[in-house]
């Protein structure tokens, strides 16, 4: 068995450090995580969600007042408990860029702004300035001007609003950012995640109490030819499981069978209010019960690979009660058939399954059997 701590740097795009009872939570997602874009109303059904920089403005072109506002959003669903959160500060650097026609933008003018809780869903990629989604002031906060051409907003804090987004996950979508008083000629600009320098990508600064720390753990045990993994982490939220053997769970007491000989290593990552740890056993699992080889003999399914109906076949089997609970990969039960296999046929849909591998758990009296099955569309 092995333990070890996630406490420097996710993967994802988040620092996590830990010192006393205090933690710095620093979320500062990239290209393929960073959710962030423009709305432009002097072409308001075009989506700027790619752009290397976004801004807020009231500006002119060719004499055409036109209006430029900022969408950001930051994955909070695993980061932080509301009631441990201490404060919560949002840096946003200057853009200097000439690359694709992408010039420079410098603040400039009376560019008092406004930072608004975005209520209503959006996407990245589909957000136009006539689909933009709405935004509360509740709790917003007014920016003070800039000071210089090339200026980044650092500490700009965000307590309030991000407690608001913990408190309301179903009506939170980040932040709306847009000049005070929309009137030329007023604009900040800023690098979004899709900047080429990833120092200058948005960034939220999460300080956080550390009381309840986020430990890893599980038991496992084994019934019927399937390991029921039972989770004992201590204040988790999520969790992610990977057996080993090229499948994964996000269940938090999934069920799996094991299709190798070899020996696994599971692994549980979880996620909770104070950090993440990963949890670890190797073992050899037990692919077969007492009876499973003559059981592999008289239960069949077929067709495998399968696209809308699957057939289970006895041979040579009593009459009697046979039950079959089928699987996705996470674990989860997903359908379950109890019949009298006299008959010697039994079928089940699987057309509005997705493509993918399932397990089919099959067990008539003594006999038991864990059978792979892959749907394929």
């Amino acid at each position: 068995m092995k333990r070890f701590y996630l406490f420097l740097f996710f993967l994802i795009a988040f620092g996590f450090s830990c010192f006393s009872q205090q933690s710095t939570i620093v979320l500062k997602p990239g290209p393929v995580k960073g959710k962030d874009a423009n709305v432009l109303s002097r072409n308001p059904a075009t989506n700027y969600g790619n752009s290397h920089l976004f801004k807020a403005d009231a500006w002119t072109y060719s004499g055409e007042f036109y209006i430029d506002r900022i969408f950001l959003d930051f994955n909070l669903d695993t980061i932080v408990d509301v009631d441990n959160l201490i404060s919560a500060k949002l840096n946003l650097y200057y853009h200097y860029i000439n690359v694709g026609g992408e010039t420079e933008q410098t603040q400039y003018g009376d560019n008092f702004s406004v930072i608004r809780r975005i209520i209503t869903p959006w996407e990245e990629g589909k957000i136009t300035w006539n689909n933009q989604p709405q935004d509360t002031e509740e709790d917003q906060l007014i920016m003070p001007p800039s000071t210089s051409l090339r200026q980044d907003f650092l500490g700009i804090n965000v307590t309030t609003l991000v407690k608001d987004m913990l408190n309301k996950p179903d009506s939170s979508f980040g932040f709306m950012i847009k000049i005070y008083k929309e009137e030329t000629y007023r604009r900040i600009a800023f690098a979004s995640s899709d900047h080429p320098d990833p120092e200058k990508w948005p960034e939220l600064v999460l300080e956080i109490n550390c009381d309840s720390m986020t430990t890893a753990g599980f038991e496992k045990s084994i019934e019927n030819g399937m390991y029921q993994f039972t989770d004992t982490s201590q204040n988790a939220t999520t969790w992610y499981w990977d057996f080993g053997d090229g499948y994964f769970s996000t269940v938090q007491n999934p069920k799996h069978a094991f299709f190798v000989d070899d020996t696994v290593q599971v692994c549980l990552t979880v996620t909770g209010g104070c950090g993440t740890d990963t949890y670890c056993q190797t073992f050899k699992p037990s692919l077969t019960s007492v009876n499973q080889n003559l059981f592999e003999n008289e239960i069949y399914l077929y067709p495998n690979p399968a696209t809308n109906r699957v057939f289970i076949m006895s041979k040579g089997v009593k009459p009697g009660h046979l039950t079959a609970d089928i699987y996705n990969a996470l674990g989860m039960v997903i359908n379950h058939i109890d019949f009298n296999y006299a008959n010697g046929e039994k079928s089940f849909d699987v057309s509005g399954l997705s493509s993918g591998v399932y397990y089919v758990h099959l067990k008539a009296g003594r006999f038991v059997s864990v059978k792979k099955l892959i749907v394929q569309k």
